[in-house]
């Protein structure tokens, strides 16, 4: 996605908002803040609802649609492409909506589909009657956008606990760790191609260092040890031979690029803990208070916000999900950890793809962000 737009959100305001910054040079804006973009107003000024619209349009359904057309605004548009356009209009007074599809061909804007319904009691029942509807899902859908929500002050979008949330952090990794594994790589990528024999071993040593500290999934560096020593044997390796010790490297380089976004993650949440910490063991994230094992309930409310959020965006980060949006983060987080919270996420998503767009309303949060780079609400119409 690269431009959205509301028209008259709440009845009131517009907002828009670009995500291509490409164009914007490192003495505008810091590499740091290149993927966090801010949408900053009062309470009241339609943030939230702003950002359900992009939540539900982005995962485009019946049960979505039904509830993207309870928020109260004239026009919902989505640039996907310099190509592709989709856009929402509401006419309360006619009670309808009209929904469009457009490409660009040749420079000229060409409608690919139109569906205008009623609003008014409009039901999934209805979505399912128009089969237009399902061909718009299906080439939204398969623009391969990832969007998530995260309103801190409850689990509105998720529907489930910190526990929950936890455990499928923990069965997520399980099924990477398990998918890494089983891969039969028929070609090396291009850092690899036309290794040579020393540039493997410098390789394999340099892996084996890397996950004998700190080793949270593979525990057993004896598996790499083992594979490094036995071609170092190797006098004069043949190409197949090299190829399948590139093979496993890849397998294992793998691995380790999944441990170290967990050690990130684990260090990120317990550098603010002040009494207890989280460990990751056995395949499980273990939440302690000095020896003793404790459940999410025991946290402070601050404490499960922040686990809240940085568990979601470890799990985008290894999905590579685009966007993860983040309804007023300060709620229950302390000063401190206010000030500190746009620093801590942009050094965690470094370098991962992941965007976030996040509302707020508390100075503290914004800190250092250039005011310039604030989306902030157009003028009452």
């Amino acid at each position: 996605m690269n431009v959205i737009s509301v028209s008259q959100i709440i009845n009131r305001y517009n907002y828009s908002i670009g995500f291509d910054r490409e164009d914007v040079g490192t003495s505008e804006l810091e590499a740091r803040w290149e993927n966090i973009f801010i949408i900053y107003a009062l309470n009241g000024m339609g943030k939230t609802n702003f950002l359900k619209l992009i939540y539900f349009f982005s995962n485009f359904s019946a049960e979505n649609l039904v509830k993207l057309l309870r928020i109260p605004f004239t026009r919902y548009s989505v640039k996907y492409s310099d190509h592709l356009y989709a856009a929402i209009d509401k006419d309360v007074k006619k009670d309808e909506f009209t929904l469009r599809v457009i490409e660009v061909i040749d420079s000229r804007p060409i409608v690919r589909l139109e569906v205008t319904e009623s609003i008014k009691g409009f039901s999934a029942e209805d979505y399912a009657e128009n089969d237009k509807l399902s061909k718009v899902e299906e080439i939204l859908m398969g623009q391969e956008h990832r969007v998530t929500f995260l309103a801190t002050d409850r689990t509105l979008y998720t529907g489930k606990s910190l526990r929950q949330i936890l455990g499928d952090l923990e069965n997520l990794v399980n099924e990477k760790i398990n998918q890494i594994l089983s891969e039969k790589i028929v070609k090396q990528s291009e850092g690899l191609l036309g290794i040579s024999h020393q540039d493997l071993l410098d390789r394999y040593k340099s892996l084996e260092e890397l996950i004998s500290d700190n080793s949270v999934i593979i525990r057993e560096v004896d598996v790499v040890r083992s594979a490094s020593s036995a071609l170092a044997t190797i006098e004069d390796p043949s190409r197949e031979v090299l190829e399948y010790f590139a093979n496993n490297l890849y397998l294992y380089s793998q691995i380790a690029d999944l441990q170290s976004k967990i050690n990130l993650f684990l260090d990120c949440v317990n550098r603010n803990l002040l009494h207890n910490n989280i460990d990751y063991a056995d395949g499980r994230f273990i939440l302690e208070s000095g020896k003793l094992k404790i459940p999410p309930s025991d946290l402070s409310s601050g404490e499960n916000n922040l686990l809240y959020i940085f568990s979601t965006l470890l799990k985008e980060i290894i999905l590579q999900g685009d966007l993860v949006i983040i309804d007023e983060p300060e709620i229950s987080l302390g000063l401190e950890w206010r000030e500190k919270f746009l620093t801590n996420i942009s050094k965690f998503i470094e370098g991962s793809g992941v965007k976030i767009l996040l509302a707020s309303h508390s100075m503290e949060v914004l800190g250092e962000f250039p005011t310039d780079f604030l989306e902030t609400a157009g003028g009452e119409e």
